[in-house]
């Protein structure tokens, strides 16, 4: 669902709008383009997305740029209705500030938003990151939480980089990029009355010399949790047995692979978007038997140098759909 926070992602952002795109090769069409009031190239609006039946929430992370300093980040809810989507929120956090990066991820599960603000700051002073909790009452979305890691690694942790649900779990990627943190973490939240418990914080086994950048990506499937760590071109493996979380394989590719995985039953797809001679981005399908094994790349017949092909994906009861945010043809 993510990807690292680099100057080509950021410009890339920078310039689109969101659109609800169907594939071609499913026979679906355009259906509608969502933009929001006031429109501001800076926003970065379309960053992340999530949607849930008749709802989708679009976030826009303000980062700045050029001429416009970095501001809190905000997300906007839409809902389907009869005469199509309709911008029916605008949601900022209870203690924005600039740098948040609020609404870098975003998760969506029936009344309750998830959103991630990791608390990046170019060349300025960080926060730890939050996830920001959103439930839906009739006509308003209210704050319900604000989650933080309980022991944050420090000030570039960006906890809430990439956030995912299953219903029961929250799974918090906090990548910590920098010299100082060789490992980012995944932080287990389960939701219990009155409140959430950190269950389990979860390291790739392996130590590095380079930031590994562990937690850049997570997606859950049953009692599997996938997590990308494209500083050394990795995707880690987790399986759950009761409370406890167990690394069962490392998956190794090229290209910034684990910049984005999506894991559905005994399907795994992993994007590497600067994989290839030219950059041009690659999305590797994986099937499980008794391991995780690589099927070969998706094909594609439009290659183009520098596509970001697999800078994120999506992937559910056999259809995937795979960004590519620098293909402008």
């Amino acid at each position: 669902m993510s990807r690292p926070i680099t100057a080509p992602c950021l410009v890339a952002a920078l310039l689109t709008t969101l659109q609800t795109v169907a594939l071609a090769q499913i026979g679906a069409v355009e259906e509608a383009k969502l933009l929001h009031a006031p429109e501001e190239v800076q926003d970065a609006f379309g960053w992340a997305v999530a949607i849930d039946g008749e709802l989708a929430a679009v976030g826009a992370p303000q980062p700045g740029m050029h001429w416009l300093p970095p501001r809190p980040g905000f997300v906007v809810v839409y809902e389907q209705r009869p005469s199509g989507w309709v911008e029916a929120h605008h949601l900022q956090g209870s203690t924005a500030q600039d740098h948040d990066h609020f609404g870098f991820a975003l998760d969506l599960a029936g009344d309750t938003l998830f959103v991630g603000a990791p608390q990046f700051n170019y060349g300025g002073p960080t926060g730890p990151g939050k996830v920001h909790v959103f439930e839906r009452t009739p006509g308003a979305w209210t704050e319900v939480a604000e989650l933080a890691a309980a022991s944050p690694l420090g000030d570039m942790d960006l906890f809430g980089y990439d956030v995912c649900f299953d219903g029961e779990r929250l799974y918090v990627g906090a990548p910590a990029l920098g010299a100082s943190y060789p490992s980012g973490r995944v932080h287990v939240l389960r939701a219990v009355p009155g409140g959430w418990l950190e269950e389990a914080v979860l390291e790739a086994s392996a130590t590095t010399i380079q930031p590994n950048e562990f937690g850049s990506s997570v997606d859950v499937s049953g009692r599997t949790l996938v997590v990308g760590a494209p500083g050394v071109d990795a995707v880690y493996v987790f399986e759950r047995s009761g409370g406890a979380w167990t690394e069962v394989q490392r998956l190794d590719g090229t290209g910034t692979f684990g910049t984005s995985v999506a894991v559905d039953g005994e399907h795994l797809l992993v994007g590497a978007p600067r994989h290839g001679p030219q950059a041009e981005g690659a999305t590797f399908a994986f099937v499980r038997s008794a391991s995780w094994q690589l099927a070969g790349p998706l094909g594609r017949t439009d290659v183009q140098p520098f596509d970001a092909f697999g800078c994120a994906i999506a992937l559910e009861d056999g259809v995937a759909v795979i960004g590519a945010h620098e293909d402008y043809h």
